[in-house]
């Protein structure tokens, strides 16, 4: 799809390095408010969003994405949020 997660306990229990990553726990909207995501990133939300619209164009959807809000965390941690 155009917004997979790709993070479960088992990676983190497998690699306790990745834990401690630095991450950013993001929410954007797209579309005016017809799709919210919250989301995890290891690259900064801006890049993110890029990767996003880029993707969109792929699937010929005319995607607009806002940042309402990111803050950084352990990568572990913003997917406990999360």
């Amino acid at each position: 799809g155009l917004l997979p997660g790709g993070y479960c306990d088992d990676i983190f229990l497998k690699n306790k390095i990745l834990q401690k990553t630095q991450a950013y726990l993001y929410y954007i909207k797209s579309n005016n408010g017809q799709l919210y995501k919250i989301g995890i990133s290891k690259n900064h939300p801006s890049i993110r969003i890029n990767a996003l619209k880029s993707k969109a164009k792929k699937f010929k959807e005319n995607c607009v994405f806002e940042l309402i809000a990111y803050k950084q965390y352990p990568l572990y941690k913003a997917f406990k949020i999360e």
